[in-house]
């Protein structure tokens, strides 16, 4: 996880940029809160926002804070005052699966989030357990981490280096054929999940 926090500078209506994201908070007047409701939601989400505890009655949890993309969560618990918000996005990696004719390699291939949560590196090896076709899907990567546009980049290989592609439904593309055993080494690729 990567976390960081907001100080909400108590005004009834606040924009704050938290991981290159913009999220608005907000306040509004329950007639059963005197201190008055929290509300949080990405600036442009249009929908019901999320609203946070402000007491220590309510037990503190991570919740997804609506319309971000990558996915913040948020946090607020009473024994810290109310202005002080915790907000994180997940950086564990998640196992990309091998495709058709292809299987984990020593180290399992997988993708995890970087820098402000809206780039993806990747890491591991796939090896083919057969022969591979040019243009043939090797893995498909986790739905969290599906780019919103397809990312190109060069993959080094076996027999050398090929064009690869991450596709917006998440199917990992080798233009290069292979061999049995060819390994595909995925260590310090990476892609914008925002275009």
């Amino acid at each position: 996880m990567t976390e960081t926090h907001i100080h909400w500078a108590k005004t009834p209506d606040e924009t704050v940029e938290v991981f290159g994201q913009s999220l608005r908070i907000r306040t509004g007047v329950d007639p059963n809160d005197p201190i008055g409701t929290l509300y949080i939601q990405a600036e442009s989400f249009v929908g019901t926002p999320l609203i946070l505890p402000n007491s220590i009655s309510t037990a503190a949890s991570w919740a997804t804070i609506p319309g971000t993309s990558p996915v913040l969560q948020v946090r607020q618990d009473g024994h810290y005052p109310m202005e002080y918000i915790r907000v994180r996005y997940d950086a564990t990696p998640l196992t990309i699966t091998p495709g058709a004719g292809m299987t984990q390699g020593a180290k399992t291939a997988a993708t995890f989030l970087i820098g402000d949560g809206k780039e993806v590196r990747m890491r591991g090896t796939l090896v083919a357990t057969g022969v591979v076709a040019t243009g043939s899907v090797i893995g498909n990567v986790n739905a969290a981490h599906f780019p919103l546009s397809s990312a190109n980049t060069q993959v080094r290989y076996t027999g050398g280096g090929a064009r690869f592609q991450i596709l917006a439904n998440g199917n990992v593309i080798i233009n290069a054929a292979l061999a049995l055993n060819d390994n595909v080494w995925l260590d310090s690729i990476t892609y914008d999940l925002i275009p």
